[in-house]
């Protein structure tokens, strides 16, 4: 029987196929003909592509996934179907392990992907015994292993400290996997947890590894342990994204259109991490309230992301961070390509805006102005008033001039 050839990969290498997989994916989709098959691709980036967004947004987020066995390998069922659980863990350590030579700061990062590829093995293990028992885990952001910026380079918020809390629960042939964010969680917090709520007892100097590694395990299933733990009552951000399954759809179909482009896989990274900001910006303004209609579905996620773009808005989280390198992608001619305006960018568009730094400089209950982008200007048509969106300078002063303000976006 022959070898199966393993694939080395560099640091930049795996970046670009955390970002291009899901389109990787989907030009094999596009490939078959095969119907049974081009579902089972879709769901399982639809899956990639969902599973990414509660965490990036602020709120809380809880999950409850299931799991089955099968020969030797564990599955998780999502929403819109399987995935290999032990996969992920797995290309997760090697992607960690690659980040960590080349920056040895980011050891303790290896470390944790490492940790967190043993808790999968043993979950497969607790499925195998078949016996009633539950698994709980916390798993804290590292701040105590690394700096503020090495956390930011992971997609992790230095100021938020967010950990995670999780119970692995077999029972009645499944395993049930329960996580909920915890905000501000710091060592000593999760030591107190781990004494108070179990017993344990770690020593002065155990850090966020320590902790990570520390699984307690318990016999019969205990469902509602975190709730038991740490009991919330605020909306969760997991089912808020679940119960927008329009821009989901949208967000498929532009991933779709993507992958019939001729581009190489770094353009694909480049492009679909800039589809996912237009996504994640549309879902951040759904739950704070701020999302504006302007036309088509398509038109109102690009406008979210236009927005967020001038904020400077990142989304870090899952041990990724997006940001908009729409400027790098237009200097080097990613767009465009074959004829296909991905962005829609020299298209004008016109639509109502809550706000003008010129004429409408704060919100009024039922005052709009009508406004309208083309390109890298973006202007409004009951002023005059003009900005570029890339340098934020005024290209055209409109009518009744107030004190300098940059336009948001």
């Amino acid at each position: 029987m022959a070898e199966t050839a393993t694939i080395e990969r560099n640091s930049l290498e795996w970046e670009q196929l955390r970002a291009a997989n899901s389109v990787l994916m989907l030009r094999d989709m596009l490939k078959t003909d095969d119907p049974e098959l081009q579902r089972v691709i879709y769901e399982q980036v639809c899956n990639q592509e969902f599973s990414h967004i509660p965490e990036v947004l602020d709120g809380d987020t809880r999950t409850h996934y299931e799991f089955v066995a099968h020969e030797n390998k564990l599955y998780v069922m999502q929403p819109d179907g399987l995935v290999d659980w032990l996969a992920i863990h797995e290309n997760g350590f090697k992607r960690a392990q690659k980040k960590a030579e080349d920056k040895p700061h980011l050891e303790f990062y290896a470390k944790i992907a490492e940790t967190e590829l043993e808790e999968a093995e043993e979950q497969l293990a607790m499925i195998e015994d078949g016996e009633p028992a539950t698994m709980f885990v916390i798993s804290l952001d590292g701040s105590d292993m690394a700096s503020a910026s090495s956390l930011k380079l992971l997609g992790r918020d230095p100021e938020k400290k967010r950990a995670y809390l999780r119970a692995s629960v077999f029972e009645n042939g499944r395993l049930h996997l329960y996580s909920e964010t915890y905000d501000g969680l710091t060592v000593d917090k999760a030591k107190q947890i781990l004494f108070e709520q179990f017993g344990v007892n770690l020593p002065a100097d155990a850090n966020s590894i320590d902790i990570l590694k520390s699984r307690i395990k318990l016999t019969g299933a205990h469902h509602r342990l975190i709730q038991q733990i740490s009991p919330k009552h605020s909306k969760n951000n997991y089912d808020f994204v679940l119960e927008q399954k329009d821009l989901l759809t949208t967000h498929m179909k532009n991933l779709i259109d993507l992958a019939g482009c001729n581009l190489t896989d770094a353009e694909l990274a480049c492009q679909a991490d800039e589809l996912r900001y237009d996504i994640m910006s549309s879902y951040k303004q759904q739950l704070d309230g701020s999302w504006e209609n302007i036309g088509s579905l398509e038109q109102s996620i690009s406008y979210a992301g236009t927005i967020e773009r001038s904020a400077g808005t990142q989304f870090p989280g899952c041990d990724s961070v997006v940001v908009s390198q729409r400027n790098n992608l237009h200097q080097t001619g990613y767009l465009n390509t074959e004829g296909q305006d991905i962005f829609s960018f020299l298209i004008k568009k016109e639509f109502e805006s809550k706000w003008c730094p010129n004429c409408l400089p704060k919100s009024k209950p039922g005052k709009k102005v009508k406004a309208w982008r083309k390109g890298d200007r973006i202007g409004c048509t009951s002023c005059g008033h003009e900005v570029d969106i890339c340098t934020k300078k005024v290209t055209r002063q409109g009518k009744k001039q107030r004190p300098v303000k940059l336009w948001p976006w």
